[in-house]
């Protein structure tokens, strides 16, 4: 439709506005009521008309078949009725015509010639339609697109995310149907499952065009894929279901997440060219987790404080140590806050933007209500440890490696050299250091006598670079294009190694740390896309992307040798490319059906550098026989 009236004032929503062709066409409208016909024919013609739905009611059409200008069409159409089109800006809207009327005065004796009449336009006010021109906002049209395009998918508006957010960035999910976040307590991070599909490039989530999600190793619990971002710089997410040919976007086979960030236009009111805001939160329920100490690291275990023994074997008691209760849990510690500062400016040619935003959590403590449903057996009668929560994790107690503290950077500055260009520059930089633990080390048949054990806490530090342009001249049915150049770096010290943050290591008593792991990640890519208008009802999309990826590792493989470089995880060190074309057709026969047709292709290489490393420096065999093995293969 490209006309909707609402009492008086009319506004002309931009879905499909084109630009007006003042060439001849050919058309082919059946007859209809009057006000579907005209809606038929803007459409066709590349037009907009308002008009008052009101005022046709009643009125049928006979159609319009053969070839036409667009004023001509307009005239056709309404010249069996007291309308006419009347252009306005770079539409028309309807307005009836005006009928002269003869007025005659007469005296008492004499009366004027038939000469003397008076011709006088109708001397009455009328107001025609007021048209307001104008785009959909960012929130209104990703509302909209979950109804209107040809996919499955769900939207959060900044209203909507800033409302139920939550306390953690997991928690941004929440009330989208069929989408979780897994590992959202002990890593600070949005690991997206939409569908029950989740995992390391099965649900791609991207922050402004960007990638830098990375995997971690989680044991016995197979592999996360972590994305970082303070919910306080989002400004809208879309998830989309399933596989999707959408435009400048990446999905894989569970779907994919795409995040934006805040703009100029969310800070500044409208009419106004400077805005700052500071919003401030918090709430209550959480604690600063007692944290080991790492200095002992590198000394000698008989010149610290005597470790725990129990079965055998020997813990550190700085971090096996009882949990805190409830009684702990105090409701004015501010150990739960977090604040945005954003300052932006609007001005004609540029917009500029400036966000920091803080986020600082403790471990929370636990429920107390349904505890019942996990003290229903022990680990020495299962093998699941869901029903045995309870007695690791005491109802009502802290939960340790629940911990987070966020700081974040986002810059963006968008200059528009002319009407129909676009140039955005976004810089994103953001530090977490969050409680983490790998599952199989929380050793659960001591933790009711011991406690949960608290680890240090890992560290993550991410930067996002970013260049986007768009070109989309007025009168150009050929050009919308698009391109974004970026990279993402992400340097992490995270406690996924596989061992313990302190162990003996008993050929010389000195105290190491098994459980560290450290890692470099790059990307760079470009996404470019062009959107044609072949024909009135007939678009075409052609996209393409590159994606470049390096990942490395000063982690030294059987530092401490073959006891326990076997439950150790493997220093990650590789490179790969992936390389993306696509291509969409979208054919409109009408205007309430519409159908796509396209594909895309994608290719990659992928190099081991760890592995050809090792290989090639003939790696002891005694440090773990069963990599050497399957590597020689």
């Amino acid at each position: 439709m490209h006309a909707v009236s609402m009492g008086g004032l009319v506004v002309l929503p931009m879905q499909q506005a084109y630009a007006q062709t003042a060439g001849v066409k050919s058309y082919n409208i059946p007859a209809g009521r009057l006000a579907n016909v005209l809606n038929q024919f803007a459409e066709q013609s590349g037009t907009s008309i308002a008009m008052d739905a009101q005022q046709l009611q009643g009125l049928h059409s006979l159609g319009l078949k053969g070839n036409f200008a667009v004023e001509q069409g307009f005239e056709q159409l309404l010249k069996s009725t007291e309308f006419n089109a009347v252009k306005v800006g770079q539409g028309y809207t309807l307005s009836k015509k005006s009928t002269p009327r003869v007025i005659s005065s007469k005296v008492q004796a004499t009366s004027l010639p038939p000469s003397s009449a008076v011709i006088e336009e109708d001397a009455s006010v009328r107001l025609t339609p007021i048209v307001v021109y104008g785009k959909e906002d960012r929130d209104t049209e990703g509302y909209n697109k979950v109804y209107d395009a040809n996919r499955s998918s769900v939207y959060a508006g900044k209203d909507y995310v800033e409302r139920f957010k939550g306390t953690n960035p997991a928690d941004v999910l929440q009330g989208m149907v069929g989408v979780y976040s897994g590992d959202a307590r002990n890593s600070g991070a949005l690991d997206p499952s939409v569908r029950g599909v989740q995992g390391v490039g099965r649900v791609p989530l991207t922050i402004d065009g960007t990638e830098q999600s990375i995997a971690v190793w989680r044991g016995y619990n197979g592999v996360n894929n972590r994305n970082y971002i303070d919910p306080n710089l989002i400004a809208g997410i879309e998830v989309i279901k399933g596989p999707s040919l959408e435009r400048n976007t990446t999905t894989s086979v569970g779907g994919a997440v795409v995040v934006k960030t805040l703009e100029a236009d969310d800070i500044v009111r409208p009419g106004k060219s400077f805005g700052a805001e500071l919003k401030v939160e918090g709430s209550t329920n959480s604690i600063d987790p007692s944290l080991p100490d790492m200095s002992k690291v590198g000394q000698n275990y008989d010149d610290t404080t005597p470790w725990i023994d129990m079965n055998g074997s020997k813990y550190d008691p700085d971090i096996y140590k009882k949990n805190r209760t409830r009684s702990d849990n105090s409701h004015f510690s501010g150990d739960d806050l977090a604040g945005r500062l954003a300052i932006a400016t609007k001005q004609d040619k540029f917009d500029l933007l400036a966000v920091y935003a803080v986020r600082e959590r403790g471990n929370y403590f636990s429920g107390t209500h349904g505890a019942g449903y996990y003290k229903r057996a022990t680990p020495d009668s299962s093998l699941d440890f869901i029903p045995y929560f309870a007695y690791a994790y005491q109802p009502g107690d802290e939960v340790p490696n629940t911990s987070s503290h966020m700081e974040s950077w986002l810059l963006k500055g968008t200059y528009r050299p002319t009407d129909d260009q676009t140039l955005k520059l976004t810089y994103r930089d953001t530090k977490n250091i969050f409680g983490e633990i790998m599952p199989s080390r929380i050793v659960w048949g001591i933790t009711p006598d011991l406690g949960v054990p608290q680890w240090p806490l890992s560290n993550i530090h991410s930067k996002a670079y970013s260049l986007e342009y768009k070109f989309k001249p007025e009168n150009n049915r050929w050009i919308d294009f698009y391109a974004n150049i970026w990279q993402t770096d992400t340097e992490s010290q995270t406690y996924t190694r596989g061992g313990w943050p302190t162990t003996i290591d008993f050929r010389d008593n000195t105290i190491i740390n098994t459980a560290i792991s450290h890692s470099d990640n790059t990307r760079k890519g470009i996404t470019v896309s062009n959107k044609t208008r072949l024909l009135d009802q007939l678009d075409l999309t052609l996209g393409g992307s590159f994606l470049k990826e390096k990942l490395t590792s000063d982690d030294v493989y059987g530092e401490f040798g073959p006891s326990y470089s076997l439950y150790q995880a493997l220093p990650r060190a590789g490179r790969r490319e992936e390389k993306t074309f696509d291509f969409n057709f979208n054919y409109r026969p009408v205007s309430w059906l519409s159908f796509d047709a396209g594909m895309r292709y994608r290719s990659y290489w992928a190099i081991d550098d760890f592995l050809n490393k090792s290989l090639q420096s003939e790696i002891d065999p005694s440090l773990n026989p069963l990599f050497t093995k399957k590597s020689r293969l």
